[in-house]
């Protein structure tokens, strides 16, 4: 799985030319907010969530490109366990925490039965239910906090903090 610090994808960034980054860069991406604080993995146990911590500056947030490992697969598998497609060592996420899920009308995230749960703009998903993913989607596997965009999404972010003061 590719992944890049957005501090790296800046210099890349032509802010003239949206398509020829969506070209170089056409698939969606999970952009996995920094926050201060990463709770240690604990000997396999999942760690029950504390309260949510406050976000750290832009240029520290992760891009993950959800692409399946697998030629031909449709789904991306999250969670701290070695078999995950998309393995994050955070001990508020279950071994096997939540699918991304590519259907012909998009992709969609379902929860697999995650001790912490996962939500989706705010609202939590009951066991096995999927819901649509489109730009700027805010999603929360236990305590790790992610924003679903497309290319094309992710490009119009990068410009924007480029352009910050």
């Amino acid at each position: 799985m590719k992944s890049f610090l957005l501090s790296t994808l800046l210099p890349e960034l032509d802010l003239r030319d949206e398509v020829a980054f969506t070209r170089a860069y056409p698939h969606p991406w999970l952009v996995r907010e920094s926050a201060p604080r990463e709770p240690a993995h604990t000997a396999g146990a999942t760690v029950l969530m504390p309260m949510p911590t406050r976000l750290t500056p832009e240029g520290l947030t992760l891009a993950i490109a959800v692409e399946p490992a697998r030629a031909g697969a449709s789904q991306v598998t999250l969670g701290r366990g070695h078999a995950c497609d998309l393995e994050l060592p955070d001990g508020t996420l279950s071994q096997l925490h939540c699918v991304f899920l590519k259907g012909p009308d998009g992709w969609r995230v379902e929860d697999v039965g995650s001790t912490n749960g996962t939500w989706v703009n705010g609202t939590r998903l009951a066991k096995q239910q999927s819901v649509p993913l489109v730009d700027g989607t805010r999603i929360q596997a236990a305590q790790v906090l992610l924003t679903f965009h497309h290319s094309s999404g992710l490009w119009r972010r990068l410009e924007a903090e480029a352009l910050r003061p």
